[in-house]
């Protein structure tokens, strides 16, 4: 690995959607040389790299076309993803999807250190699917840290080998797995009332559920449903629902001609003008303007 040169720091700051902050310290290797397009790969690793602990870091990322998966080793940081607020420490991991609005940072007085993987893939949301962490972005995972650290062990090989690019696809499929099964331990350490108030929530998303339904059917106080739902899921049940619609409402944008009005009367919103702007902020643009940036 080695340190960005000013040239590339530099190409960096004109990359369009892309903002940074003090990225001089970081060590970086890229496992794709500019002119190789292995598209036979599932997933492809670009480059992955190493950020010490830096004050004054960031990264803001818009709509860029590639996945991000670091792994957290040692301080605080910061995340806001599509709108969402994390804080960061030692052993968490987080995957952030493309064509997404994200923004990280390290922290004034403890700034985190990471390891971070770029990666292109046209699969890896169906795999998130099927191992049902598509709608995960912090996971706590310590035991990722030995597969992201075996990035490194592969640079000092090749990167540009055949062998060594399935071979980093395959750690990144077993990242995966790991983020999995360290998901389905907490679920199993969730109490019965907070799983029964999410199910509730999964399949009332679009009926205008609201929190005096949740209440009638888990037969617990409004205080006591809100509290114990934000404990393990980390936002209220009404952020929860309303991140679900998002989440619906951008697969009907990009993959159908749906009306906006229609989307708006599907996931039960007042009118397409509420829907329009708890979109917009959410995501930075209109529904309008979110689909166009995918018929380009």
């Amino acid at each position: 690995m080695e340190k960005y040169s000013n040239k590339t720091l530099e190409a960096i700051s004109k990359i369009p959607g892309m903002s940074y902050g003090d990225l001089k310290g970081e060590l970086t290797s890229s496992f794709v040389r500019k002119d190789d397009d292995p598209e036979d790969m599932p997933i492809i690793v670009i480059r992955t790299g190493y950020t010490p602990p830096t004050t004054g870091y960031f990264v803001e990322r818009v709509n860029r076309p590639t996945y991000t998966l670091e792994y957290v080793v040692s301080g605080i940081g910061y995340l806001n993803n599509e709108g969402r607020e994390y804080t960061l420490s030692a052993g968490d991991v987080y995957l952030l999807k493309p064509f997404t609005r994200h923004f990280y940072r390290s922290d004034d007085k403890t700034p985190y250190s990471k390891i971070w993987i770029n990666f292109r893939s046209d699969n890896a949301a169906q795999i998130l699917k099927i191992l049902k962490i598509e709608n995960q972005t912090v996971f706590h995972c310590p035991e990722a840290a030995e597969l992201f650290n075996k990035f490194s062990e592969l640079e000092k090989i090749s990167v540009f080998r055949s062998d060594v690019t399935y071979k980093a696809t395959e750690l990144v499929y077993s990242i995966f797995a790991r983020l999995a099964q360290s998901q389905k331990n907490r679920v199993d350490e969730i109490p019965a009332d907070v799983l029964k108030t999410k199910v509730f929530l999964d399949c009332s998303m679009a009926q205008g559920v609201s929190i005096k339904d949740v209440c009638e059917q888990t037969f617990f106080s409004r205080t006591h449903v809100i509290s114990r739902f934000k404990k393990y899921y980390g936002v209220t049940p009404h952020r929860y629902v309303l991140d679900l619609k998002m989440s619906a409402a951008c697969s009907l944008l990009k993959d159908t001609d749906e009306k906006i009005c229609a989307i708006a009367q599907r996931l039960n919103f007042y009118n397409d003008h509420h829907f329009s702007q708890a979109f917009k902020k959410k995501f930075g643009l209109s529904p309008s303007e979110y689909r166009k940036s995918f018929r380009r």
